[in-house]
């Protein structure tokens, strides 16, 4: 018999607890030992995978962890993973929203009685306003331009899958 130990990653903590959460990391992490070694080419953990890092464990019984500095995939509110996707969509609610963002995005769709902008994570969000009214705005792609904000002047907002930027 033969004891392996590895560092997993695990996601956040589940309701069950961050000791369950450990618990099936470490039975998935050995799993994907044992289909790498049968296999003869590396298997990922899914279970320790993020927006940012994915554990493969390897033929030869080691892990390999790689990690990215921006979102690589997007969770949905089923638990399944999607590619990002900043391009503004339409909300039912008049709002402009990136398809797919591992933060809760919103730009006004126009008028004084929304915000600017709004990004939530984990139960906090943040609100940008602008002082008046905003026009319509005409969208394209990932960017939302308010014409005319000021004289002669367009505001432009940039939605990420991350964060936003504002012109």
């Amino acid at each position: 018999m033969m004891l392996a130990i590895g560092v997993v990653w695990v996601s956040p903590a589940s309701a069950a607890g961050p000791a369950a959460v450990v618990a099936d990391a470490r039975v998935a992490a050995a799993g994907a030992r044992l289909a790498a070694t049968r296999g003869g080419q590396r298997v990922e953990v899914l279970s320790a995978r993020t927006e940012t890092a994915q554990t493969f464990a390897n033929p030869d019984g080691s892990f390999t962890w790689e990690e990215h500095t921006r979102p690589q995939r997007v969770r949905r509110p089923d638990g399944s993973w999607t590619a990002p996707d900043p391009a503004l969509r339409r909300n039912s609610n008049g709002t402009l929203s990136p398809g797919a963002a591992v933060v809760g995005l919103a730009f006004s769709g126009g008028g004084a009685a929304a915000p600017l902008a709004e990004m939530a994570k984990d139960g906090r969000a943040m609100r940008l306003w602008w002082p008046s009214p905003l026009p319509v705005p005409v969208v394209a792609g990932a960017t939302a331009t308010y014409p005319d904000v000021l004289p002669g002047v367009d505001l432009k907002v940039v939605a990420d899958v991350d964060r936003f930027t504002h012109v």
